[in-house]
């Protein structure tokens, strides 16, 4: 702790050493998780018998998990034995839930003189310390005393008093999270589940794929406007996209019937046209230059949101006849980057204060550059009266492209 003052050192977290079952192991108070958990690997040892099975329904952004998990029932004493605790615990299959370097309270305790006459349970010389326990913040209720915190100068570390010790605490750069288990989610494969079972992707770029994905970080551009823009990363041995020109004008006038019987027309026309102004979308350049594609598109309807209740989708997807290649087909995918959401996620739980917002079109940043944007071409009527046909081309990445290139 002699480098923990002005939280410049690693962070201390708050830690007491208890007896669970009669073996003595360190429990982890953490207010922000709504159960307490403890590792297989003492379950085990103490064979400690299954209370129950609860089936948890884990929402991810692709796709729905349930997951098993095992409910135990154990007793925590302190190690003076005048205070109990019976709670029940998610099993969390890894041999300890996460480890922390050595706080070495004695030097931290003699540095600074708010904390003289503290006795903290856990004075180990281990350089690392595993953790076996975490209590969440029903369990934390329970042992919580009126005792004052002691508190120094803002940085310095933090006292408290619990019914099963005193615990620590001081801020500093927090620890690599990346291999530290988050049990919050109650699911210890998380990150097995982020994988191929429910995103459809693998985890990490290889090959291939990774110096591709090199190739367009070097190409990519930022512009004074705070755009990004690029080019379509395609493949090299791809057939060629068809000219689906003519299919695209039949499938435009179905479309528009099919608003028009609906109610829609008049607003779904307001929608592009305020992609127009927005630059999301911009009247085509008469001369080709590259791939000339068409991009088909529809309505979609959701009642149940608050916001939008009408949307455009563009679907990258279609097809100029059967087995022909889509525009989906023709550029490389790129490694995903949804896994690493995880890691966002958890950072934020090491800062006091998180800000979040609901932001609007929040994708819409990334542009096309000019060569490429033949390939993106869209047909609409330029008046809702006259029905005469114009061609637009999409200045940046449609929905269905997006969702399918995580570049």
């Amino acid at each position: 702790m002699t480098a923990h003052d002005k939280g410049t050192g690693k962070v201390i977290y708050p830690v007491v050493v208890v007896e669970v079952n009669g073996i003595k192991c360190r429990a982890l108070l953490d207010t922000g998780a709504d159960s307490s958990y403890a590792s297989s690997a003492i379950l085990d040892h103490l064979r400690i018998r299954l209370l129950r099975e609860e089936f948890k329904r884990i929402e991810m952004m692709l796709g729905l998990v349930n997951k098993a998990i095992g409910v135990y029932g154990v007793t925590i004493d302190s190690l003076d034995g005048n205070f109990r605790l019976e709670t029940e615990v998610t099993k969390v299959d890894r041999g300890s839930l996460l480890t922390l370097e050595n706080p070495k309270y004695a030097e931290g305790i003699q540095k600074y003189p708010h904390l003289t006459g503290i006795q903290m349970t856990g004075r180990d010389d281990k350089p690392e310390l595993p953790v076996h326990i975490i209590l969440g913040v029903s369990d934390y209720a329970k042992i919580r005393t009126e005792t004052r915190p002691k508190i120094g100068s803002p940085g310095e570390p933090v006292a408290k008093l619990t019914k099963f010790g005193w615990t620590i605490m001081s801020p500093g750069k927090e620890v690599d999270i990346s291999s530290m288990l988050l049990t919050q989610t109650a699911v210890a494969d998380y990150e097995q589940l982020c994988k191929l079972d429910v995103l459809g992707i693998e985890d990490t770029a290889i090959g291939d794929q990774a110096n591709m994905y090199e190739e367009f970080k070097e190409q990519l551009t930022r512009s004074a406007e705070v755009w990004y823009e690029t080019g379509l990363p395609w493949k090299e041995n791809n057939p060629p996209l068809p000219n689906n020109k003519a299919g695209r004008l039949k499938r435009l006038k179905n479309t528009v019937l099919k608003l028009e019987n609906q109610g829609l027309l008049e607003q779904y026309d307001a929608i592009i046209k305020e992609q127009l102004v927005e630059g999301i979308v911009e009247p085509a350049e008469e001369q080709v230059v590259g791939p000339e594609f068409y991009i088909p598109h529809k309505p979609m309807i959701r009642e149940s949101t608050e916001g939008t209740k009408l949307r455009i989708v563009y679907d990258a997807s279609a097809q100029a006849y059967d087995k022909a290649p889509s525009l989906n087909d023709c550029p490389h995918a790129g490694p995903p980057l949804q896994n690493q959401l995880w890691s966002v996620l958890v950072r934020a739980r090491f800062h006091p204060v998180l800000t979040t917002g609901d932001m609007k079109q929040a994708f819409l940043q990334v542009r096309i550059r000019i060569q490429d944007r033949d390939a993106m071409l869209f047909h609409w009527i330029a008046d809702t009266k006259t029905r005469r046909v114009e061609t637009c081309d999409l200045r940046e990445l449609c929905s269905d492209f997006r969702h399918r290139h995580s570049c």
